[in-house]
């Protein structure tokens, strides 16, 4: 049996407790201790699970062989890079960093010292097994749908950065290459920059895709429309469904619609992480690819900004179209 690897648990909000519940039931890990900037936070879980309080974050990491990071995200560059400076391997929550530059930093102590960075894309582990019979060649379209009935709990933080991120990972996971590129609008209801937003994506190989996502919906969504050459998926992660239609050469067209097979995603992200730091095989979603879903934010975002401080304007030849039925109304 591997030897148990020692992690330390830095972040104890939302999904802090359900990482902290993951490491505890795992057969391969010690939990070395926790850190959280609320003392009283962090003391109510050791009380409850018999945990060991570091009062600085260098002193668990000097204990640990691995961390895991869920602290707010302007603090995942410090303690990223704290924690890879001693030595010890690394699994950050989405986003990576808070700034593209950052990510590149992080990545670059990972390389440098061959320690593993690993980002916590935990939709990454679902979409594998839904699209698991699916056709091995790359998709030719893909369309997601990401709402959400009220916005992140942490200030500061976009829906781009916080939720359309999820789909900009399984995109450029599925098609394996960088968009040349990017088109966006969105726009804001004061509760953050961009409170709601619409992006495509083309890439060199011809693949397109669309990207939906909101944060003031009335209804939740988590939709995700992969297209191939003769075969549609349709994935329903809120309700747990799949729709595949497939067409064949004689025009026939098959439908099929079954249920989800329900995964533990976020342990299945842990067991990656431990079998990464056993030298067992890669990190399924790496701190590279934490990075390269961070640089299309970012451009999405600029794009949307570009296009909200834009005078549009009518051209010429539209103008005379619109005329005929507009009249005197257009500008």
């Amino acid at each position: 049996m591997a030897e148990l690897v020692r992690i330390g648990l830095v972040g104890l909000g939302k999904m802090g407790a359900y990482h902290l519940q993951k490491l505890l039931e795992h057969p391969q890990v010690e939990l070395s201790g926790i850190y959280d900037k609320n003392p009283e936070v962090a003391q109510a879980a050791a009380q409850q699970f018999n945990l060991k309080i570091f009062s600085k974050p260098e002193d668990l990491f000097l204990e640990s062989d691995a961390a895991i990071i869920a602290s707010p995200t302007p603090t995942h560059h410090p303690l990223g890079k704290l924690a890879l400076e001693a030595g010890i391997h690394v699994l950050i929550e989405k986003p990576l960093c808070d700034k593209v530059e950052f990510a590149e930093e992080l990545v670059s102590i990972a390389n440098q010292n061959q320690i593993v960075l690993q980002t916590g894309f935990v939709e990454r582990y679902r979409l594998i097994e839904a699209l698991r019979e699916a056709p091995t060649e790359k998709p030719v379209f893909i369309a997601s749908e990401r709402c959400a009935t009220s916005p992140s709990r942490e200030k500061g933080l976009d829906v781009v950065t916080d939720l359309m991120i999820h789909d900009i990972d399984l995109v450029l996971y599925l098609l394996r290459e960088p968009p040349v590129l990017v088109t966006a609008e969105g726009f804001s209801l004061k509760i953050s920059e961009i409170d709601c937003a619409h992006a495509r994506l083309e890439f060199a190989s011809g693949a397109v895709a669309h990207l939906k996502s909101n944060w003031i919906a009335m209804d939740r969504q988590r939709l995700t429309h992969v297209v191939y050459d003769d075969t549609s998926i349709t994935i329903d992660l809120l309700n747990q469904k799949i729709q595949t239609i497939t067409a064949s050469e004689s025009s026939e067209i098959r439908k099929h619609q079954a249920a989800l097979k329900e995964i533990d995603a976020l342990r299945t992200q842990l067991d990656s992480f431990v079998s990464a730091i056993h030298g067992s095989s890669k990190p399924i979603v790496s701190g590279l690819d934490g990075l390269r879903a961070i640089e299309v934010c970012e451009v999405i975002k600029q794009r949307i900004r570009e296009r909200n401080n834009q005078q549009i304007s009518v051209t010429p030849r539209e103008k005379q179209f619109l005329t005929k039925v507009w009249g005197g109304h257009v500008n």
